[in-house]
């Protein structure tokens, strides 16, 4: 079984969907500066639950 294949399925479902997400969150509070925030966050998150996937999936093996 391949860790990596199954962190990296995680965090492209988590990750920011597509470019009509990102403008409709610009859109609401018309700035450029959360449009980013939120992106990088989701984008952080994406990464770090695809990096705790992977290890529980090392630990269960």
């Amino acid at each position: 079984m391949s860790f990596e294949a199954l962190a990296s399925m995680s965090a492209c479902t988590i990750n920011i969907p597509c470019v009509m997400a990102l403008t409709t969150i610009f859109r609401e509070p018309h700035s450029f500066r959360w449009t980013a925030k939120i992106a990088l966050f989701c984008v952080e998150m994406a990464l770090f639950f695809a990096c705790i996937m992977y290890y529980i999936a090392i630990l269960l093996m």
